[in-house]
């Protein structure tokens, strides 16, 4: 009996040593990482890097809670800096030459609040109300149509639509033919952590966010997006090589593609 309540004990005083190592690895130096879903742990700090290499933002996290961000522009000038209180502050993302695209309120680590996005001449785009992370979808309808860079905090806005009255008609047929394809309101057609062409339609408190990586990628004139990923053309055209890949997907490149060819051309870009 003793040599059992003594196994116990050892076994007990050797979890209690385990859960303990584990709380404070979350604490140790140079332990930060995130997880496939972006979900930060661990300590230490992080940085992110503008196309040319430069340091756009440092940020330093604590048990995987963000404690400090300082973003910088390509010459290493100070934007703004952010000491996070219960992961809440100010979150900047900045466009390549370093001036500011959006300024996001957080609280407890979502968008919570106004956000003002921003052109590179310091313009005010739009703004948009956030709450616990959500974007509230606006009263008027509009497309967009992004370019989502792999890196993070890398994306790119190319296309914007607000529709005025003789507009809108042009925004609900589009609707409908995203619907007639893509039934239940998304298609991803890209891989993770990948660049994609994003289109995002906001219409009656319904919306339609559409990714492709077609457009980016088959700017290489020997790359093909198929419907089980990239692959590299040998011996034929992407015409030859979409003619036998699935219809259904060949119908959704084609929808996508009509959708922001539409668009631009009503826009005039």
């Amino acid at each position: 009996m003793r040599r059992i309540v003594a196994a116990v004990s050892i076994a007990l005083v050797v979890m209690g040593f385990g859960l303990l190592a584990w709380y404070l690895s979350n604490y140790m130096p140079g332990t930060f990482f995130r997880d496939k879903n972006g979900v930060p742990y661990g300590t230490g700090w992080t940085y992110y890097y503008y196309e040319s290499g430069e340091l756009m933002l440092e940020e330093k996290f604590v048990a995987g809670k963000g404690q400090y961000s300082r973003w910088f522009r390509p010459d290493g000038s100070v934007v703004a800096e952010t000491n996070w209180v219960d992961e809440s502050g100010v979150g900047y993302y900045l466009h390549e030459d370093g001036s500011i695209r959006a300024r996001m309120l957080y609280v407890n680590g979502l968008a919570h609040g106004t956000a003002v996005y921003f052109d590179t001449d310091g313009s005010v785009i739009r703004e948009v109300m956030f709450h616990e992370g959500h974007e509230a979808l606006p009263e008027a309808p509009y497309v967009e149509i992004i370019d989502v860079s792999s890196r993070p905090y890398g994306e790119d806005r190319i296309l914007r639509v607000e529709p005025l009255d003789d507009e809108a008609g042009l925004l609900r047929e589009l609707y409908d033919l995203a619907l007639k394809h893509f039934p239940d309101g998304t298609w991803v057609n890209c891989g993770p952590d990948s660049a994609c062409r994003q289109i995002v339609f906001f219409s009656s408190g319904r919306k339609i966010e559409l990714r492709s990586w077609h457009p980016i990628y088959e700017q290489e004139p020997d790359v093909v997006a198929g419907s089980e990923g990239l692959t590299s053309l040998v011996g034929e055209t992407r015409e030859e090589f979409l003619a036998q890949d699935d219809p259904k997907y060949v119908a959704q490149r084609r929808a996508f593609d009509e959708i922001e060819a539409r668009l631009r051309q009503h826009h005039g870009s």
